[in-house]
């Protein structure tokens, strides 16, 4: 399976330093990795050039779809970088997918779905719904996971830990999607307490992705990195 990535200046100590280490050869990860224009000088959330920069996500899913569509194999992963694994994310990721009977896996988030970490069919409504998800950022300059919710028509307030049935949402595309198991793939919610003072709490032990959510700045990213790290590199010892 290709896992599609791509990275700018002010990020690539995360790719260099967690996400390729994490990646071992037996998980036989197809890399495609793509280096953008550093639109973003402070590589910061929400900050000056941050919507030009998740147009480079939403491009890097469509080459995805767009080199997968015709292939009898056509299924892929998106993956931002600062994101580490601790299994063999490829083979699970596969065989969680098959028995989806989806169209989008996403990682769960803050705020229902996470646009860092996914599985996609490459098909003409993924396509579609991508290809308008950039187009309504350019509109609205809303960031994609804001403008995936509201075209997939995921109400404002939602939160899977209230409601985890997805399929009840209605979306023009028909698209089915559905969540990766959460104590699987993991986010900052599971880990950081409060990364500026240094206080998380344990990740689960069936860990096998982990999301440096939920802190912003890469310095953060980077402490809680390096946390669930060692958390696992002791575990082995």
């Amino acid at each position: 399976m290709k896992v599609y990535i791509f990275y700018t200046d002010s990020h690539k100590i995360l790719l260099d330093d967690f996400f390729l280490p994490s990646i071992k050869d037996e998980y036989n990860a197809e890399l495609d990795i793509t280096k953008f224009e550093q639109k973003c000088p402070s590589g910061r959330l929400n900050s000056n050039g941050w919507i030009e920069t998740m147009y480079f996500k939403i491009d890097t899913i469509l080459k995805g779809i767009n080199e997968n569509i015709n292939k009898q194999n056509n299924i892929f992963i998106h993956s931002d970088i600062d994101i580490q694994f601790f299994g063999n994310f490829i083979e699970d990721c596969k065989n969680i997918f098959s028995q989806s009977n989806c169209d989008i896996l996403f990682q769960k988030g803050g705020r229902s779905i996470c646009m860092g970490f996914l599985i996609c069919k490459a098909n003409t409504k993924t396509k579609q719904f991508f290809t308008d998800i950039k187009s309504k950022m350019k509109e609205n300059w809303k960031h994609d996971e804001y403008n995936a919710k509201k075209l997939l028509n995921i109400p404002h307030r939602y939160s899977e830990k209230k409601v985890n049935k997805p399929d009840i949402f209605d979306n023009k595309y028909s698209i089915k999607w559905n969540y990766l198991p959460s104590k699987k793939y993991i986010n900052g919610t599971h880990v950081a307490i409060s990364t500026a003072n240094g206080n998380f709490k344990e990740p689960p032990q069936t860990t096998i992705m982990h999301h440096a959510t939920c802190t912003i700045g890469v310095e953060n990213k980077i402490k809680q990195l390096n946390y669930v790290k060692d958390f696992f590199n002791k575990s082995i010892i």
